[in-house]
């Protein structure tokens, strides 16, 4: 017979992973408490929680301070979490790829720069040379206050053109 574990236990493990690991599963345990206490607030009712740390939990702003602190998330990740389930369900807490996946953002909109890289690749240059070309010419092309990409960044896209190539 397999021992069933309480609510807190899992939730509490839950909070030591990376956000990346977290299942909706465990989103959705981790809002649960606050879609409960939420309902009852819609009802008229007050309701006062002692959390196992013995603490008096009595307001919204509380109750997601100490969910957050449980989890090892912060207030804003419940919020997004909360927002996502509302607006897709469940399904909507599921980890998400990103879109760009496989092009730094670091060159989105950014066609100078990547004309740049890519015309010193052709002239036969190295990726560190590249690079501190690229960083050497970064505030004059773009004077928007914004850094230069790492080297790792310009290799990755160096690389990612030579895939390219037949």
């Amino acid at each position: 017979m397999e021992k069933e574990l309480p609510v807190a236990e899992p939730i509490r493990k839950a909070g030591k992973r990376s956000g990346r690991d977290r299942s909706a599963k465990t989103r959705v345990a981790g809002v649960l408490p606050l879609l409960k206490f939420r309902a009852a607030l819609a009802e008229g009712r007050k309701l006062s929680y002692l959390t196992l740390d013995g603490i008096e939990v009595s307001t919204w702003r509380e109750l997601v301070a100490h969910r957050a602190q449980q989890l090892g998330v912060s207030g804003r990740s419940l919020y997004r979490w909360l927002a996502r389930l509302e607006k897709f369900g469940e399904r909507g807490l599921e980890n998400r790829l990103r879109r760009d996946k496989g092009f730094s953002r670091k060159f989105q909109d950014r066609a100078l720069a990547v004309a740049f890289v890519f015309a010193r690749h052709i002239e036969g240059l190295t990726a560190r040379a590249i690079h501190r070309a690229l960083a050497a010419e970064w505030s004059r092309i773009y004077s928007d206050g914004s850094v230069a990409p790492c080297y790792d960044t310009v290799l990755s896209l160096i690389r990612s053109h030579v895939k390219l190539q037949p």
